[in-house]
């Protein structure tokens, strides 16, 4: 079967986005299909250009083992504000245009958020090529967007375009409940739940501590990911504050806001920073500490599930999360029973009842064994991809 996949992120990005689509890909690959990928230079969270990409051609073709990918040389700002955001991906959809005759016919175009950047491209692919659309949702950048207007009639219109561009589409899918019942309301084509995934394998193995992991006596807590805007890093600072003496923490990642950051902690002597991790390296670095944090802005609601908590989870260790009470985190933390979910505005409450958890050895061990079981149940990407797959085949 052929199938082209869309989206500005793609391997050797190994975060979030990027990193779905690569194992998806890897899946199609493995199971025989023929597979194009049209994508951009790899540049987050870091936000700006990697080797061997610096010198790169504006469009160049490449081999993904047996892939075709088509790239493009994307303009990468290097202070990310929401308008230069929005030209890069306006810049992304004009660029992408370039490879509709590239493409084989009638296949089968897989559009992975920002789907504005991608769907533009993938609708002119259905017209002189032939294919069926399907647009996957990895967050609603539109409600996203429309949170910094107040413009009544703007705003109305940006929700028109939305229900056009995903009425045009053959199928839509997203990634957890609440974005579910969202999409629903935003268009009549069929809409499935197509959650995120992770390799279930890699966490079985008992691994040595991660060399990123401090040996002192206190326990210590790590936030893995991308460093950035959806991130309450306020609130985040002042619990550091509170978990001074008791807890250090340790965050490794890359992304908008690491030296701001940085500068804000420079004084806490339990804060260290690193770079990210090679996706092999994952596993390890996350088994090796005592529990997960993730501070979310309050906000940040059913417009975005972060992808880290899958991963957090089958850690078989707890997850500390901060942030709005209607989130889907919250959702899946308490069905889990595998960490606490804070929506206060206390630091030193919820610092409290974190460090609470984590001196309460056996109770931090039964939340951590909770939480990998959900994760293995609910996340396998066994079950989840062949799901997928059987998706794809009805399309």
């Amino acid at each position: 079967m052929k199938t082209v996949l869309i989206s500005p992120f793609f391997y050797p990005d190994e975060i979030g986005i990027a990193l779905y689509n690569k194992l998806t890909v890897d899946y199609l690959l493995k199971n025989k299909y023929d597979v194009s990928i049209i994508t951009a230079v790899p540049y987050y969270p870091e936000w700006r250009v990697k080797e061997p990409y610096v010198k790169a051609k504006l469009f160049t073709k490449e081999k993904y083992l047996e892939a075709t990918v088509f790239r493009i040389k994307l303009f990468v700002p290097k202070n990310p504000t929401a308008i230069k955001r929005v030209l890069q991906l306006a810049h992304f959809t004009i660029l992408s245009i370039r490879y509709v005759f590239s493409v084989p016919k009638d296949c089968k175009i897989i559009v992975v958020s920002p789907f504005t950047s991608g769907i533009i491209t993938a609708l002119l692919i259905k017209l002189f090529r032939g294919g069926k659309i399907w647009c996957h949702i990895q967050d609603f950048e539109f409600d996203a967007a429309i949170a910094s207007f107040s413009f009544k009639r703007f705003i109305k219109l940006l929700h028109k375009i939305e229900s056009f561009l995903f009425n045009r589409c053959d199928k839509v899918s997203t990634i957890s409940k609440a974005m579910f019942i969202k999409l629903q309301n935003k268009t009549s084509t069929p809409a499935t739940l197509f959650p995120n995934f992770i390799n279930i394998k890699n966490f079985k193995q008992t691994y040595k501590t991660h060399p990123y992991c401090n040996l002192s006596q206190k326990p210590q807590l790590l936030y893995s990911g991308n460093l950035g805007e959806k991130q309450d890093w306020d609130f985040f600072e002042k619990f550091c504050q509170e978990v001074y003496n008791n807890v250090d923490i340790t965050i490794v990642g890359d992304g908008a806001m690491r030296d701001i950051l940085k500068q804000k902690l420079k004084d806490l002597s339990n804060i260290r920073f690193f770079n990210l991790v090679p996706f092999r390296e994952l596993p390890q670095l996350l088994c090796s500490f005592d529990g997960h944090i993730l501070f979310q802005k309050k906000e940040v609601i059913d417009s975005v599930m972060p992808s880290k908590l899958i991963a957090m989870m089958l850690s078989g260790k707890p997850s500390f999360i901060y942030g709005n009470s209607l989130s889907e985190s919250k959702l899946i933390l308490e069905e889990s029973a595998g960490g606490i979910f804070y929506n206060g505005n206390n630091a030193k409450e919820f610092s409290e009842r974190v460090f609470d958890l984590l001196t309460d050895h056996q109770k931090r061990e039964s939340m951590g064994n909770a939480a990998k079981k959900y994760a293995q149940l609910h996340f396998s990407d066994k079950n989840i991809l062949r799901d997928f797959e059987n998706n794809l085949k009805d399309l």
